[in-house]
C-alpha cells in the first residue's frame, strides 16, 4: 500500500485537524467535503482537494473518513460517487460513531469491493486532535492495523486493539460515551445541589477531585470551563446521536440501560431549552435555572 497518499473524506473541525497532522508528519493529502471553505483552509496547508469521495479513492489507496452520521457514512462509502468505486483504495478507516450495526454493514458492502474497512473511531477534542493526543480503538484485519498505524499514530497518542471485526471499535468508544456523558449529568446535579446548599463551587471541586468522586467532568471540564463562567461552543446533536447509539447498543446487548436512559432525558432537556449550539457544559445551565442559584463564576441568578 502506498503510504505517502491518503485521502480524507469529511473536513470538519475534527477531520481537518487530523488531516493537518497527517500533513505534518509528510504524507500527501487529498481530501473531499460539501464545505469548499473548509477544503479551501485545508488546500491552504498544502493538502489537494477532489470533488467527490470517488475522485478521492481513485488516487489513495487508504482513506480516512470523520463523518457526523451513519447515513453520511454511506452515502461517503456505498453511494453513486461513493469510496467503493475507486481504483485506488484498499483500506478505510472509519473515525466517525455510528454504532456497531452501521459499521459491520458498511465492511460487509465494501469488502464486496476489494477493501477492508478499519474501524476506528477517536476519542478526545479538537484541541486533542491538533496536539496529536487523541486515543483510538480499532477493530480491524491485523494486517492492516499493521500498515495504518504509523497514520494513526500521527494523531493519537493511545490506540487499541478492539479485534480483528469491525464494529468492535464503536462498541468501545460507545461505553466510553455513556460513562462521559452520564457523568457530566449526574456531576452539574450534585454539585447543583451542593451549591443550593451552601457549598462554595471552587472548594467543592477541590474536595472532589481528591476523593473518590473524581471524574473527567471534576477534574477537567468544570474547572476549565464551568468555574470560569464559560459554556464554549459546540454541537449538543453529536451527544443525542452517540446517547441513541449507546443506548441501541444496551438494547441489543440485552443490557438495561437504567441511568443511560435517565441521562439522555437529560441532555434532551438541555438541548430543546438552550439549542444545540454549545458544548456539554451547557448542562449546568439546566441545573442553575432548576435551582435558581448560579454555579458558573459570574452566572446571574435567576
Amino acid at each position: 500500500m502506498d503510504k505517502t497518499v491518503v485521502g480524507f473524506i469529511g473536513v470538519g473541525q475534527m477531520g481537518s485537524a487530523i488531516a493537518q497532522r497527517l500533513l505534518s508528519a509528510g504524507y500527501s493529502v487529498i481530501a473531499a467535503d460539501p464545505d469548499t471553505a473548509a477544503l479551501a483552509r485545508l488546500r491552504a496547508q498544502g493538502a489537494g482537494v477532489a470533488a467527490s469521495p470517488r475522485e478521492v479513492a481513485d488516487k489513495a489507496s487508504i482513506c480516512f473518513g470523520c463523518l457526523p452520521s451513519a447515513d453520511v457514512c454511506r452515502v461517503v462509502t456505498l453511494g453513486e460517487n461513493g469510496l467503493m468505486h475507486g481504483r485506488a483504495i484498499r483500506v478505510y478507516v472509519e473515525c466517525s460513531t455510528i454504532g456497531p450495526r452501521a459499521m459491520r454493514e458498511m465492511a460487509d458492502a465494501l469488502r464486496q469491493h476489494g477493501i477492508e474497512l478499519a474501524d476506528a473511531p477517536i476519542s478526545g477534542g479538537v484541541a486533542s486532535a491538533h496536539a496529536g493526543t487523541l486515543s483510538t480503538a480499532v477493530a480491524t484485519a491485523a494486517d492492516v492495523l499493521t500498515a495504518i498505524r504509523p497514520l494513526l499514530g500521527t494523531y493519537a497518542h493511545k490506540i487499541v486493539d478492539a479485534g480483528h471485526e469491525p464494529g468492535l471499535a464503536q462498541v468501545y468508544k460507545l461505553v466510553n460515551q455513556g460513562l462521559t456523558f452520564a457523568s457530566v449529568v449526574l456531576s452539574a446535579e450534585a454539585i447543583a445541589a451542593g451549591v443550593k446548599l451552601g457549598a462554595d463551587p471552587s472548594r467543592l471541586l477541590e474536595f472532589l477531585n481528591a476523593s473518590t468522586g473524581r471524574n473527567w467532568a471534576t477534574s477537567t471540564k468544570f474547572p476549565d470551563t464551568v468555574l470560569r463562567g464559560h459554556i464554549g461552543q459546540g454541537d449538543l446533536s453529536i451527544i443525542l446521536k452517540d446517547m441513541q447509539l449507546y443506548l441501541q447498543m444496551c438494547r441489543d446487548a440485552g443490557c438495561p440501560a437504567f441511568v443511560g436512559a435517565a441521562a439522555d432525558i437529560v441532555w434532551q432537556t438541555t438541548a430543546a431549552l438552550g439549542g444545540t449550539s454549545a458544548d456539554l457544559a451547557s448542562v449546568v445551565t439546566l441545573y442553575e435555572q432548576c435551582t435558581g442559584v448560579p454555579i458558573r463564576d459570574g452566572a446571574v441568578r435567576e
